[in-house]
């Protein structure tokens, strides 16, 4: 394989113990005399340094790989931050037909703040791709391109949640449009989907492969009276749903403090706390949330799972 946005060649060290050959290429002369160093103190001798722009190796190579990896560059003159396809260096569509004439399969990782559908689009034959969060914070997409790919509805998308315990949801567009979830009010469990299930867009699909109940078309928080394991995501146990009412809430929670939530709801964290009187902080979780009734709900509750997998105390033991 080629790794042709090669950098200090973290990347490439890990390919190396996947791959029996490495072609890393990187155009910086001091960043490809730093990982040659790396490289040989980490005793990898089968990786070959190269020092070159992608687009002039691509142009150079007589060799075909296996796989082609770019991790294209994020930041245009004065170092400016760009997310758009085209604006990265390299240009991977520019170059996706040089890509494929040179390998069966191109790897390229993008910033997460693309859209999955348009990147697809403008990336070309997308095969498979990988949304990746750690601490339930999305970090990367990765997006698989092959020769020849199925249409966009049916290119598995994989939501990879790394943690403690790395949990993943694998679903296609077309099994997230046919989804017919349950609508539901909150019971006495609450769940959070990890940001990368989020990202990837399985809304109606999660719902329907965990047997949940979904609060609302719009608001991607999920219910059930029974706990269910293995959700990607943090679950919560609803003490008590309240009015959207300074005094009900201050009734409920007399500390005067919260970890405050939004999702669908038409206020935003800051204007929720300033409305209700409460500070951040303390063991007790508020969801502002659009109900299936659309009537606008407070949900109070405790943390009972995170992805570690451990199983859910007895809140009220």
């Amino acid at each position: 394989m080629a790794d042709l946005t090669g950098g200090m060649g973290v990347d490439a060290c890990f390919f190396a113990q996947q791959f029996q050959r490495v072609t890393y290429v990187e155009a910086q002369p001091d960043l490809v005399a730093l990982a040659r160093r790396n490289f040989d103190v980490l005793g990898l001798r089968n990786i070959n340094a190269i020092q070159a722009e992608a687009e002039i190796f691509l142009q150079q190579t007589a060799d075909s790989f296996d796989l082609l990896y770019l991790d294209p560059s994020r930041r245009a003159a004065r170092s400016r931050r760009v997310f758009q396809l085209a604006d990265c260096r390299p240009d991977v569509p520019a170059l996706r037909d040089k890509l494929l004439e040179t390998a069966a399969r191109v790897l390229v990782k993008t910033a997460p703040l693309l859209d999955l559908r348009l990147a697809a689009t403008q990336l070309g034959p997308v095969a498979r791709i990988w949304v990746v969060s750690v601490g339930q914070e999305c970090k990367e997409v990765l997006y698989l391109l092959e020769k020849t790919a199925p249409p966009f509805e049916q290119v598995p998308i994989e939501a990879l949640c790394i943690g403690p315990t790395t949990r993943s949801f694998r679903f296609t567009r077309a099994e997230e449009n046919a989804a017919s979830p349950v609508y539901s009010a909150p019971q006495h469990y609450l769940y959070e989907p990890d940001a990368a299930v989020l990202k990837a867009g399985a809304f109606k699909s999660f719902a329907t492969r965990y047997g949940l109940g979904k609060l609302h078309p719009h608001t991607h928080l999920y219910t059930s009276t029974a706990y269910t394991p293995e959700v990607p995501g943090r679950v919560f146990e609803v003490e008590q749903v309240l009015k959207y009412d300074r005094k009900a809430v201050q009734k409920a929670l007399p500390e005067g403090r919260a970890q405050v939530t939004a999702r669908n709801f038409p206020d935003t964290v800051e204007k929720i706390r300033k409305k209700l009187g409460l500070e951040e902080g303390g063991d007790r979780y508020l969801f502002g949330a659009t109900g299936a009734t659309g009537r606008l709900l407070l949900i109070c509750c405790r943390r009972a799972l995170d992805i570690t997998g451990a199983g859910p105390p007895s809140l009220h033991a």
